[in-house]
């Protein structure tokens, strides 16, 4: 033996740290960005969650269950006009640390393809169906705008739907686009103000989880529109789909 020790392998993991603004950053104006990252526990227990938003502030700290699975974190940084660096610290009860960092500044903003592959690159639970890792998806602009133009119906109905305009399915929306489909799948949401959120609440819904975690789908678009007024106002579409 030469005296070296093995490395201690975590039992749980921890995706990166992503950051999504809540609307246009303004230099110098009080700037709410939402961020998410997901904890993975495997055998871990007593996990313990501290973000540390990087401007000073209180660090904010989350432990036992409500440290696992994807997690929401809001901030107002106030002004966001220089780089802030914002850092996640996992530990366990053996006191096995992770740390996850994400730099960030008024060029701040979301990746919704990131955000999708972020999630099907670790096990989920979709109700109680467990989701094994599954290859990331690639961005379509036909599903995308077939995304983008049923969402824009949704806010001018004021009605949350898988029926679109004219009464089309989402099959017939993405074919409509040039999108010749051998597996289709499509979640929608609203009032969510960011996709973040958007996604959080989908990834809570068994069979809306299960659509994103889906082995079936290698291409993915998305869709948001706002109304003015009504009961949702905003309005998000997730299209997932394969082709022959």
């Amino acid at each position: 033996m030469d005296g070296v020790l093995p490395e201690i392998e975590p039992a749980f993991s921890v995706s990166r740290l992503l950051a999504a603004s809540d609307g246009t950053v303004v230099s110098g104006e009080p700037s709410a960005v939402t961020f998410l990252w997901i904890v993975t526990t495997g055998d871990a227990h007593d996990l313990n969650c501290v973000f540390d938003a990087g401007d000073g502030s209180e660090p904010a700290r989350r432990e036992g269950a409500g440290c696992a699975g994807p997690q929401i974190f809001g901030h107002s940084y106030d002004p966001l006009e220089e780089s802030f660096t914002a850092k996640l610290t996992v530990t366990d009860a053996d006191g096995i640390e992770l740390v996850r960092s994400r730099d960030l500044g008024s060029s701040s903003g979301d990746n919704r393809l990131e955000l999708i592959n972020e999630l099907r690159s670790t096990t989920q639970k979709c109700g109680e169906a467990v989701m094994e890792p599954v290859a990331p998806l690639r961005w379509d602009e036909r599903l995308a705008k077939a995304a983008q133009l049923h969402s824009e119906f949704m806010a001018e109905t004021d009605d949350l739907s898988h029926s679109g305009r004219g009464g089309s399915s989402p099959a017939q929306r993405i074919v409509a686009e040039g999108y010749q489909y051998r597996y289709v799948a499509e979640n929608v949401s609203a009032g969510y103000p960011t996709f973040i959120r958007s996604l959080a609440g989908l990834m809570g819904s068994p069979g809306h989880c299960k659509n994103i975690m889906s082995p079936l789908t290698s291409d993915f678009g998305a869709g948001y529109a706002q109304a003015d007024s009504g009961r949702y106002r905003h309005y998000w579409t997730q299209n997932f789909a394969s082709e022959f």
